[in-house]
């Protein structure tokens, strides 16, 4: 009967069937782990490029030391073990200016020493990425810290390749 009606009893995949959650707000979206942490507060008092979201392996807050693109308050609330994946977004002129020169999304995500989080003893690895998609500007910062476990990278790194960015 319920092949008749063309209803399967195998469930459809969802993010939340695979122990994951979906963010979607202003026009990007990805999925993490339920794990993880994600805001769309700022991370330091930078306002251009704007923070779109910072998604972590423990829940951050920003401090008086998290200042334009250097975070190391939000670094030692991290640890050495933790992750942390950020999107901003270039608005007005520096849009337009940021346009021209960036490419898209690199496939491969490559982490080297020069982490995101400057200002660290033992930073770990890193990351930062100006991409443009649907018309628009971002930098993706990431950081891994230095004894971050493999599983705790491929889930920054598959958090990294659901990204997906839409027209505004």
């Amino acid at each position: 009967m319920i092949a008749a009606l063309g209803l399967s009893l195998v469930p459809a995949w969802t993010p939340a069937a695979t122990g994951l959650e979906r963010f979607d707000r202003l026009g990007i979206s990805f999925e993490y782990p339920r794990s993880w942490s994600v805001t769309t507060e700022r991370l330091s008092n930078g306002w251009d490029p704007d923070y779109r979201f910072g998604a972590s392996t423990v829940r951050v807050k920003r401090t008086r030391h998290d200042l334009g693109p250097c975070l190391p308050g939000i670094g030692r609330q991290l640890g050495r073990s933790g992750a942390l994946v950020l999107l901003r977004e270039y608005h007005g002129a520096s849009r337009q200016r940021a346009l021209p020169r960036l490419g898209p999304l690199p496939r491969r995500l490559r982490l080297t020493p020069d982490a995101v989080i400057c200002g660290l003893r033992r930073p770990g690895r890193g990351a930062w990425i100006g991409f443009r998609e649907a018309g628009r500007a971002f930098v993706l910062g990431v950081h891994l810290g230095s004894r971050a476990p493999q599983g705790i990278e491929r889930e920054l790194r598959r958090l990294v390749a659901s990204l997906s960015i839409r027209p505004r």
